[in-house]
């Protein structure tokens, strides 16, 4: 074997055996942030606008960035075919086995100008009000 063949030999080899390794490493502290934490993860379930009857799925991905806030990043999608995304900081606090978790965020004139949204959250539930640009509804998730 000359040495150019081992080199690339051994490039091919650290590839598949060291890359998995740092991967698997780089994961596992958002998987345990996942399970210890009663917030942070993926969430889904829809939103339901109660001023113009509308509804779509909704999904939510929860991130605790200190103990009284969490970055929640929604997406959905409008009239089935609109996608949306934005993302908030919500400010959280626990009563019992209740998080009662808000937010006030403006989002833009096109994305509905100032958001705001209150709600709670137990278990594998989460149930939220919102109103947005003259619009009030409520978002309904559950633990994906």
């Amino acid at each position: 074997m000359t040495a150019r063949n081992f080199c690339r030999t051994y490039r091919i080899t650290a590839l598949f055996v060291f890359c998995p390794l740092l991967l698997a490493g780089c994961l596992a502290p958002i998987k345990a942030q996942s399970c210890d934490d009663p917030l942070a993860g993926k969430w889904k379930g829809q939103w339901i606008d109660l001023t113009h009857n509308h509804k779509g799925p909704l999904r939510c991905t929860m991130t605790r960035l200190d103990d009284t806030t969490y970055q929640a990043k929604f997406s959905g999608t409008y009239g089935w075919l609109i996608p949306f995304w934005y993302t908030v900081q919500m400010r959280v606090q626990q009563e019992g086995n209740i998080w009662k978790l808000t937010t006030e965020h403006n989002l833009g004139k096109v994305h509905g100008g100032v958001f705001t949204c209150e709600g709670t959250a137990s278990g594998d539930q989460m149930e939220f009000t919102y109103t947005a640009s003259g619009q009030n509804g409520t978002f309904s998730l559950k633990r994906r």
